[in-house]
């Protein structure tokens, strides 16, 4: 099962998007392509639990937003700043297969956006989603032109927040610190690692966070009485608190 961490010989199957909910999901599957034969006396000696391999997991990617924290609207530096995170996280997924000049983007196609208009216009939730769904269908598109589900990754999964211990893909210095690498690149030599930041934050630590209740009915009555009495929540991944995607992206679509 994918977790939080880095995870072997990961495939990516498939991807689909929503078009009511402007969301992307990921399909993973863990270990070689059914149809490919292995000896069995390899298979017995294996160190790795088959149990979960071909089993696909999901990894949801969410809409962008023209609101931030406390639905408090977002500049046009930082919207952008929001579109080029998710550019850069899906890019690097794509040049897992082809060279960079295979990979091509049209984000303000049909968004009626030009350089004197954009500050303005995407700040408008309607304008955004057409960005948003253009990055994620184009995605798709040469995902299913230039990808092959066969070929085996390591996947870098950060924990959602403190609170939730779920799988999602990286946003901070995913240069440096990938994500998404092809499994034929030595191990001694890999560039998928946890950043100082989210080693700090605790983003690297799959453990669910289950000891003070031993059921979910308690843990929704306990959220209620939190929601209620005030309470600060936990740093969500998404800190409003810099760049989120800490690169030296352009800021062109």
């Amino acid at each position: 099962m994918l977790q939080v961490g880095i995870n072997n010989d990961v495939r990516l199957v498939r991807a689909e998007h929503d078009n009511e909910k402007h969301s992307l999901t990921l399909f993973f599957a863990q270990g070689e392509l059914k149809g490919k034969t292995k000896d069995v006396l390899s298979m017995l000696n294996e160190t790795t639990d088959n149990s979960e391999k071909g089993k696909e997991h999901k990894v949801m990617i969410w809409s962008l937003d023209v609101t931030g924290y406390n639905q408090e609207p977002e500049t046009a530096t930082r919207i952008l700043q929001k579109i080029n995170t998710l550019k850069a996280q899906l890019t690097q997924i794509l040049l897992g297969y082809a060279p960079s000049n295979k990979i091509v983007w049209k984000l303000d196609k049909g968004a009626g956006l030009t350089a004197t208009n954009f500050n303005t216009k995407i700040q408008d939730q309607d304008v955004l989603d057409i960005v948003n769904d253009n990055l994620m269908i184009q995605f798709i598109e040469m995902f299913e032109k230039l990808g092959d589900p066969s070929k085996l990754f390591r996947l870098r999964l950060c924990r959602q927040s403190k609170a939730k211990h779920y799988g999602t893909l990286p946003y901070i210095g995913i240069h440096e610190n990938k994500f998404f690498e092809p499994m034929e690149i030595d191990k001694n030599l890999s560039m998928v690692k946890f950043s100082g930041y989210e080693i700090g934050k605790g983003l690297d630590d799959p453990t669910p966070i289950t000891s003070d209740f031993d059921n979910a009915e308690k843990r929704q009555a306990t959220d209620k009485v939190t929601d209620l009495l005030g309470e600060e929540e936990e740093d969500a991944v998404l800190d409003d608190s810099g760049d989120p995607a800490n690169e030296e992206e352009e800021n062109v679509l």
